[in-house]
């Protein structure tokens, strides 16, 4: 089937596209001046939700910077649920031990607990904890309301995070390698599975998942459409942006330069602006 961009990509107002996640570090997130941006490369990738606002499903840092920024209008490529897939992710931990662990158990005996500790599994997630030098452990998370984010998730992560640094999507033997800028990660945990529904949940209920908790996926995705930040700032019409954006996408597709790509795509350094 031939793919046409123009079904999916269109130009969306800020603040109709709602993120499910939090900033990744809102302390250390870069001021942006939108004088400095020539384009935006990519377009955001985005669900539909109701009363015409839209999911954030990637980039939320960059997204929310743009905002705040006072970036009024956005490129999105609006999927589908049904093209969205979740992945749980796995979140390395700097120097991380099994004391830690315990430490944290113990000032939340709430939220967290051991396993096996609880009577029942009911209300409860579990999230696996390995560790390079201790044997692994399973750690229970509250989950009273069984969707959404839990509040013991959001919790373990805000005390692991004031601990230690937390790098998402990585696994325990590639982040002890040794190198000038390796990390030692004492312990990598896995986080428990998510649907859909959850990440609509949290947004409803503004109970916002932390970021790299979820990593969130569609069936195709459209990169690099270079879109002229003078377009998305012109004072006229969501309509006169979109034909011109369509035009930009035939170009696009007559030069010849589109690249198509099966399974998964690792972008090391995807710089945004």
């Amino acid at each position: 089937m031939t793919l046409d961009p123009l079904e999916q990509i269109r130009i969306l107002e800020s603040d109709q596209i709602l993120p499910f996640e939090t900033w990744s570090d809102r302390s250390a997130a870069p001021t942006i001046e939108l004088d400095d941006i020539r384009c935006i490369r990519h377009p955001f990738l985005v669900t539909t939700l109701e009363d015409s606002q839209y999911l954030l499903l990637a980039d939320t840092d960059f997204f929310l910077s743009l905002a705040e920024a006072g970036l009024d209008h956005v490129p999105a490529q609006v999927c589908p649920p049904s093209q969205i897939s979740l992945q749980p992710t796995r979140l390395g931990l700097v120097d991380f031990t099994g004391d830690s662990l315990d430490r944290l158990c113990a000032r939340h005996p709430d939220q967290i607990k051991s396993a096996g500790e609880s009577p029942s599994s009911d209300g409860w997630l579990n999230m696996r904890f390995d560790f390079a030098d201790q044997a692994s452990r399973d750690l229970l998370i509250r989950h009273s309301q069984r969707r959404g984010c839990p509040e013991g998730l959001r919790s373990l992560h805000r005390e692991i995070g004031r601990l230690t640094r937390i790098v998402p999507g990585i696994d325990l033997e590639a982040g002890n390698q040794t190198g000038t800028f390796s990390y030692r990660f004492g312990s990598v945990a896995s986080v428990p599975a998510f649907a859909f529904d959850d990440l609509v949940y949290a947004v409803n209920t503004e109970s916002l998942f932390p970021h790299g908790i979820v990593d969130v996926s569609a069936s195709f995705r459209l990169l690099d459409i270079d879109l002229p930040m003078n377009v998305l700032r012109a004072k006229t019409p969501v309509e006169e942006k979109e034909l011109f954006l369509r035009d930009l996408l035939h170009l696009r597709q007559q030069s010849r330069r589109t690249s198509r790509y099966t399974g998964q795509v690792f972008v090391l350094n995807n710089q945004h602006p």
